[in-house]
This record gives structure tokens, C-alpha cells and sequence, in this order.
């Protein structure tokens, strides 16, 4: 490793077709990606349950014919004890992020329809961004993670 250790990161990538049945694919590839960060290291698992709606979001609705193939991209920043998981696809343009979910502190059956999975993820997440480039959706999830608490020690 260098010395400059706070930007250094190792990352992986998997390309897929976006459908729900490979959802399990994508899970596992998320999975061995923060097992082979650290095995100490504590990543909660409501963060992959922001991956998965985020994924479950450009499968059902990004594409309206033909294939739609999604790269993602793990990577982890070691300075920073960070793993950002990157959704890119090139399906209709949406930013997440502008989605207007103040109604959230609404009753269920007072709420416009739509973007609970989106309002769940940003909940599940450190951060979220997104950007287009290139005739692509580029959205990335950011979470902090932790070294695994000792039962011995009480940490």
C-alpha cells in the first residue's frame, strides 16, 4: 500500500443484465466484495437492502424495450472506512436524489404513490448522488463502515 493510505481503494465490477430474478447475482457479488475488504470489518445489511431497491428501480423502470444491462461498481476507500456501491445504466433519465419525499411523515394512505424504495434507500445509506454522463444514469451509494465489535472486549 502507499502511504497516502486515505485514498487508496480497491474496487470491483460486474456487468448484468438489470432484471429481478439476477438480483441474487448482484447480492452475492455485493457480498464477497465486503467480505474480501476486511473479514473485521461491519457493513449493516440494511445497506444492501438500499441496493436492492436502487437495482429492483432500473429493472422494473429504467428501460421500456430491449435489453438493460447494468454495470456496478464496488469499491471501498480504506482512509475513509467507505464502500460506495455504483449503479450505471442507460435507461430513461432519473435522479433520485430531487425526488420530493417530504411526505414521508405522512400516513400510508395519505402519500402520493411511488419512491418508498427510493426514500428507503437514502435512509439505509450514508449518501447518495447521481449524475447522467454520456446518455448514462450514474448513482452511487456511500456507506460508512466499522470494525466488527469484540463479545470479549465489550468495544
Amino acid at each position: 500500500m502507499d502511504g497516502n493510505i486515505g485514498n487508496t481503494v480497491y474496487s470491483k465490477h460486474l456487468k448484468i443484465e438489470c432484471t429481478d430474478e439476477n438480483w441474487i447475482t448482484v447480492r452475492n457479488f455485493v457480498n464477497l466484495f465486503i467480505e474480501e475488504i476486511s473479514a473485521d470489518m461491519y457493513v449493516p445489511p440494511n445497506f444492501l437492502v438500499a441496493c436492492e431497491e436502487i437495482y429492483i428501480n432500473i429493472s422494473r423502470y429504467a428501460h421500456t424495450c430491449g435489453p438493460n444491462i447494468v454495470d456496478i461498481q464496488c469499491s471501498y476507500t480504506y482512509g475513509l472506512q467507505q464502500i460506495c456501491v455504483e449503479f450505471i445504466d442507460s435507461g430513461i433519465e432519473f435522479d433520485p436524489t430531487k425526488l420530493n419525499l417530504n411526505n414521508e411523515i405522512l400516513p400510508l394512505e395519505k402519500r402520493e404513490p411511488g419512491g418508498l424504495g427510493i426514500l428507503i434507500a437514502k435512509k439505509m445509506s450514508d449518501f447518495m448522488c447521481y449524475r447522467r454522463v454520456n446518455s448514462k444514469n450514474i448513482l452511487k451509494l456511500f456507506k460508512k463502515i466499522e470494525k466488527k465489535r469484540s463479545a470479549n472486549n465489550g468495544e
